[in-house]
């Protein structure tokens, strides 16, 4: 009820009045980067009168405004890689909280692609290298499938190289400071190192030529044989 009183008369209104203001509250309750988006998870507590707008530069050579429209009083937001100021929330009453929270997002995503897979004749064993992005450093974790073996391998440079014997592998996931990718690539070296041991020579005395015998272990047939002779290069197969 409302009344109005001057220095002789009182007038009564019957005009009913409903006040359910909220003073308007804003607060950051976490920051965290997010693994699946590759963006920064920014999470605000609200109170107030929705719904809400969040008012937010992006900072840069050209400083860019923006808006979030926001409905519920607890809401994670999503920024992409760059340095934000985030000034203030107002309400559907126009209430205005100032928040001036700076946020830096300088975070790499996470990624294992695989760029070579060959045989390395020096060592006899199965070159596998990746190709990493992510936040240094970065951890490769394989398993051999027969023992169960589990290793790592750390990168710093955003490369890992791998030697795997004669065995099947699987790679099972990266992990950087932040986040971990599951990879699952099954590897099988099938490949025997390539050795010819000398065995023995011997004087065929009808044709008065060296017989020699090689035995080869390892490797892909068909092999190839080179020799020179006299300064001509000769090659068998």
């Amino acid at each position: 009820m409302l009344q109005l009183t001057d220095q002789t008369c009182t007038q009564v209104l019957n005009l009913p009045i409903v006040v359910n203001y909220q003073p308007i509250l804003a607060q950051i309750t976490n920051q965290v980067f997010n693994c699946d988006s590759n963006k920064m998870a920014v999470t605000l507590n609200l109170a107030g009168n929705a719904p809400w707008k969040l008012n937010y530069t992006k900072l840069g050579i050209v400083n860019q405004s923006g808006v979030i429209q926001i409905q519920q009083p607890t809401s994670t937001l999503f920024f992409a890689q760059g340095d934000y100021m985030l000034n203030s929330v107002v309400d559907n009453t126009s209430c205005s909280f100032s928040l001036n929270h700076f946020l830096s997002h300088n975070m790499d995503s996470l990624k294992a692609t695989k760029t070579l897979q060959q045989f390395d004749c020096d060592s006899g064993k199965l070159h596998i290298r990746y190709q990493l992005t992510g936040n240094p450093p970065i951890i490769l974790t394989y398993k051999e499938i027969q023992s169960g073996n589990t290793t790592q391998v750390i990168s710093n440079n955003g490369t890992v190289d791998l030697y795997l014997s004669n065995s099947s592998f699987v790679v099972l996931q990266a992990s950087d400071l932040y986040c971990t990718k599951v990879i699952s690539d099954t590897i099988t070296n099938t490949f025997r190192k390539f050795e010819v041991p000398f065995l023995d020579r011997n004087v065929l005395c009808d044709s008065g030529k060296n017989q020699l015998l090689l035995a080869f272990e390892g490797g892909q047939a068909p092999y190839q044989i080179a020799y020179s002779m006299n300064g001509g290069f000769t090659k068998l197969v």
